[in-house]
């Protein structure tokens, strides 16, 4: 079993006993994914209005999370350290990252 796998399993179990009842739901509003373990209603909220974070439907005024889909990026974006998530964003070449490393820092950048 892969990494990926063995988090997506545990985020699982730990959703299970904490409320049984909305881990066994297929979609989830904010609130409930903010209460089995998962970012708060308002980190949601945000998230979605910069297009980040796990993919979500709407229903008219409605936002759902599915699931299994939300388990899968919670693990895809496990880190072990803080820096985990900086390095990343280097290696994809994050314009906004780059920028600002160049101005504190324009030789590290640019031997």
């Amino acid at each position: 079993m892969s990494q990926a796998e063995l988090a997506q399993k545990a985020l699982a179990q730990k959703e299970l006993a904490q409320r049984p009842a909305l881990a066994q739901k297929e979609w989830l509003t904010a609130k409930e994914l903010e209460e089995i373990g998962g970012p708060s209603e308002s980190t949601s909220a945000k998230w979605r209005m910069q297009g980040i974070g796990p993919a979500f439907v709407k229903v008219g005024r409605s936002v759902r999370y599915h699931l299994p889909t939300y388990r899968r990026w919670a693990a895809a974006h496990e880190r072990r350290s803080t820096s985990d998530a900086i390095e990343e964003r280097l290696r994809r070449g994050d314009p906004v990252l780059t920028s600002s490393l160049e101005s504190l820092h324009p030789e590290s950048l640019h031997p």
